[in-house]
C-alpha cells in the first residue's frame, strides 16, 4: 500500500493515529470520490474561501496541534466532522479563562482541514492544513481569520513554523503520481514552493514536522518508503538556501520508522519523536509490537534517545514534542491497553533521560494527544480528542502546571453556527439586527430583516453591519472590504477589489446615510459616498490592531478604537483613551453618542469604559461567550453582544427575543 493511498489530503502523522484507531473518523481527510483538481486561480474566481457555514451535528471534533505564546494565550487548531459529512477547519482560542472556538475561513465544498498552528505573538499566528484539491493556509492578526494564497500544488500542508511575521517554512507532501516532498516559504506576502530533495531510493516521501530558529536554521522530519513500501525516518536540514538530507537512524528491525514532529533549541540541540515498530504500520489496525521514538540531533549527528514505554499497554506513540530549553523537552501521544483502550501518553526530558509522567484519559473508550506546547517548564498546553463510543469523538485539552497535567474545558462544534460578529440598532432603538460571519442577518423586536447572505459563497467572512439613518436598510462588510447592501442602504464603493494591507474590521455610516466608512485593522480608513476622509493610522506604528470606528454626528468626523483601547480622533474631539489602563481583556469595538458628546468601549470580557458618557454597567468577566460589540441606545443607556448572539442591556435599553 503506497503511502499517497493512506494520507491523501492528510498527512503521516495522522497515519500514525489512525493506525490506532480507525474508528476515529480522521480518514475522513482524504480526498472525496470523483473530486477534480483545480488550479488555484480557478478556485480563487469562484470563490475558493467562505466563512462557516452553519452546520447541526458532528459526528468526530479533533484538535490536531496547539501553539502559545504566553500562559494566556494559545490557539489550538483541528478538524471538525459534520454529521452529514465532509470535513472543516476547527480553530479554538484560550485567553487565559476559558477556550472559545473562533470562526475562521473554509474553503467551498465544506471540505478542509488544519494540521498545525505557529504564533509569533497574540496577534500573529499562522495555520496549515490542506483542501480537497490543494494546501491551505490562514492567518490571524488578533481578531480575524484570513485565507492566505496557496501555490498551484495538489498536496497538503503537515507543519508550519514562524520566526516573524515576514518569514514561515511549512511542509507536507504533494503528488500528482507519486508523494513526494512539499516544502513552501512566506515572505510576508505570499507563500512560494521551494525545491526540497526526496530520497533516491525511495518511491514516495513525506515531511510532517518542523522547527526553526532563524532564516537559515531549520530541520523538517518526516518518513519515506522503501522499495518495499516500509517507511524509514527522513530528516532535512536548510540552510537559507537550499534543503539537504541528514542521515538519521531507523530503530524499528526492518519495520516502520516515521518522526512525527520536531523542535530545536538551537543549531546544535533538536528532538524529534514518532514511532517505530518491527512491522509495517498500516499492516494492523492496533499498536501492537510499536514503540514510541525518539532521537536528537547534537550538531553532528542524529541518535536514538531510549524512551520508556508505559508501565501497560501494547505499545506507544508519540506525535508532538516542544522543548523550552536543551534539559527541558515534553512529548505527547496516546498508547494501547490489553483491552484495546487508547490513553494519552505524555513524557518529559530532563536532560539526562525520558519519563513517563501520569496524565488524565476521560474518554471510555480512547484519549489521545496530538499536539503540545510548552513556554516553560511549569506551564505546558497539550491537545487533541477523547471518545465515549465509536461514532463521536469531542475536543481533549490539557494544561501543566509544573507538577500534575488537567484536563481543561473546551468547546466541540457540534453544533456550531457562525460567530455573531456585529450588531446595528434602529433609530429609536426600537429593535436591532444581529449579523454573524457567514453574513446571516437575523431581526429583532420592531427591525425587519431586508435580506442576508446566509449560504452565499464569500471570498472572507462577515466582520460588521451598519443601519441606515431610518432604520429601513444595513450594511454588511467583509474582511477583504465587500459591501453589501440591503433595503434602502445605497451601494457608495467597497474595497473588494484592492490588495489590502490589512483586513478590514469595522465599518460606520454617516448622519444622513448617504455614505460609510471602511476601518483596516492597521487603521487604515476608506471613504465612500458622503463620508469624507479625515485621517488614518495606515502609516503609523501601532501598538495593538485597530479593531472598530464609530462616526460623530455633530462633525462628520470618527474615532478608531485599537485593541488596547487607545483612542484616534479624526476630525472629532478626544474625550480619553483606555490605553494606559490594565485590561483584563482587550479592547473590541467602541460606540459613540449621536450628538458626537462621548463614546464607549467594550472589552471582550464584557467591560465597558465610558469617556464623557454616563455608565450604566457591564458584564465585566460574567459573560459565557466572548464579547464583539457595543452598541448605543439613548443617552446612558447600551446594549452589548456576544459572539453567541446573547444581547445584554444597560440601562432603560429593551432586549427582544
Amino acid at each position: 500500500m503506497r503511502l499517497r493511498n493512506c494520507i491523501t489530503g492528510a498527512s503521516a502523522k495522522t497515519l500514525i493515529v489512525m493506525a490506532a484507531f480507525t474508528t476515529v473518523g480522521l480518514a475522513a481527510t482524504a480526498v472525496p470520490a470523483g473530486s477534480t483538481m483545480r488550479s488555484h486561480s480557478e478556485l480563487t474566481s469562484a470563490g475558493l474561501v467562505a466563512p462557516h457555514s452553519s452546520s447541526s451535528g458532528a459526528l468526530d471534533n479533533n484538535l490536531t496541534n496547539v501553539a502559545c505564546t504566553s500562559g494566556t494565550q494559545c490557539v489550538a487548531v483541528g478538524t471538525y466532522i459534520p454529521a452529514a459529512g465532509g470535513s472543516l477547519p476547527l480553530i479554538e482560542l484560550w485567553d487565559g479563562t476559558s477556550w472559545a472556538i473562533v470562526p475562521n475561513p473554509i474553503p467551498i465544498g465544506d471540505f478542509g482541514s488544519l494540521q498545525t498552528v505557529s504564533c509569533i505573538s497574540s496577534s500573529d499566528c499562522v495555520a496549515v492544513g490542506g483542501t480537497s484539491t490543494q494546501p491551505l493556509a490562514e492567518s490571524w492578526n488578533g481578531t480575524t481569520w484570513s485565507a492566505m494564497p496557496s501555490p498551484d500544488v495538489l498536496g497538503t500542508l503537515s507543519a508550519v513554523s514562524c520566526i516573524s511575521s515576514s518569514d514561515c517554512v511549512a511542509v507536507g507532501g504533494t503528488s500528482s503520481s507519486e508523494l513526494q516532498t512539499l516544502v513552501e516559504l512566506w515572505n510576508g506576502t505570499a507563500w512560494s514552493v521551494v525545491s526540497s530533495p526526496n530520497p533516491t531510493a525511495s518511491p514516495e516521501s513525506e515531511l510532517d514536522g518542523v522547527s526553526c530558529i532563524s532564516s537559515t536554521d531549520c530541520v523538517a522530519v518526516g518518513l519515506s518508503l522503501t522499495g518495499s513500501d516500509v517507511p524509514n525516518t527522513l530528516v532535512e536540514s536548510w540552510n537559507g538556501v537550499g534543503w539537504t538530507i541528514i542521515p538519521s537512524p531507523h530503530p524499528g528491525n526492518g519495520g516502520a520508522n516515521v518522526l512525527s514532529s520536531v523542535s530545536c533549541t538551537s543549531s546544535t540541540n533538536c528532538v524529534a519523536v514518532g514511532i517505530y515498530s518491527d512491522q509495517g504500520i498500516a499492516a494492523s489496525p492496533t499498536l501492537v509490537g510499536s514503540q514510541a521514538l525518539v532521537e536528537s540531533w547534537n550538531g553532528s549527528e542524529w541518535s536514538v534517545v531510549p524512551s520508556p514505554s508505559p508501565s501497560i499497554g501494547n505499545g506507544g506513540v508519540l506525535a508532538s514534542v516542544s522543548c523550552s530549553s536543551s534539559t527541558d523537552c515534553t512529548a505527547v501521544g496516546h498508547y494501547d491497553t490489553p483491552s484495546d483502550v487508547l490513553l494519552t501518553l505524555v513524557e518529559s526530558w530532563n536532560g539526562t533521560e525520558w519519563t513517563v509522567v501520569p496524565s488524565p484519559s476521560p474518554g471510555t473508550v480512547q484519549s489521545f494527544l496530538q499536539g503540545v506546547s510548552c513556554t516553560g517548564s511549569t506551564d505546558c498546553v497539550a491537545v487533541g480528542a477523547t471518545a465515549n463510543g465509536p461514532l463521536v469523538t469531542t475536543t481533549l485539552v490539557t494544561s501543566w502546571n509544573g507538577s500534575t497535567w488537567d484536563v481543561s474545558s473546551s468547546p466541540n462544534a457540534d453544533a456550531l453556527v457562525s460567530a455573531v460578529v456585529g450588531m446595528a440598532a434602529t433609530p429609536s432603538g426600537n429593535g436591532y439586527w444581529l449579523a454573524d460571519s457567514s453574513g446571516d442577518v437575523t431581526a429583532h423586536g420592531a427591525a425587519l430583516n431586508y435580506g442576508s447572505l446566509a449560504n452565499a459563497d464569500l471570498n472572507a467572512p462577515i466582520v460588521g453591519i451598519a443601519a441606515t439613518s431610518d432604520g429601513q436598510g444595513y450594511w454588511l462588510v467583509a474582511a477583504d472590504g465587500g459591501v453589501f447592501s440591503f433595503g434602502d442602504a445605497g451601494f457608495y464603493g467597497s474595497t473588494g477589489g484592492i490588495k489590502l494591507n490589512k483586513p478590514i474590521v469595522g465599518m460606520a455610516a454617516t448622519a444622513d446615510g448617504n455614505g460609510y466608512w471602511l476601518v483596516a485593522s492597521d487603521g487604515g480608513v476608506f471613504s465612500f459616498g458622503d463620508a469624507q476622509f479625515y485621517g488614518s493610522t495606515g502609516d503609523m506604528r501601532l501598538n495593538e490592531p485597530v479593531v472598530g470606528m464609530a462616526a460623530d454626528g455633530a462633525t462628520g468626523g470618527y474615532w478608531l478604537v485599537a485593541r488596547d483601547g487607545g483612542i484616534f480622533s479624526f476630525n472629532a474631539p478626544f474625550y480619553g483613551s483606555a490605553a494606559n489602563l490594565r485590561l483584563n481583556q482587550p479592547i473590541v469595538g467602541v460606540e459613540a453618542a449621536a450628538d458626537g458628546s462621548g463614546y464607549r468601549l467594550v472589552a471582550a470580557d464584557g467591560g465597558v469604559f465610558d469617556f464623557n458618557q454616563p455608565f450604566a454597567g457591564s458584564e465585566g468577566g460574567e459573560t459565557d461567550a466572548r464579547i464583539v460589540a457595543i452598541v448605543p441606545y439613548q443617552t446612558g443607556s447600551y446594549w452589548i453582544v456576544a459572539s453567541n448572539g446573547t444581547v445584554t442591556a444597560f440601562g432603560p435599553a429593551p432586549t427582544y427575543p
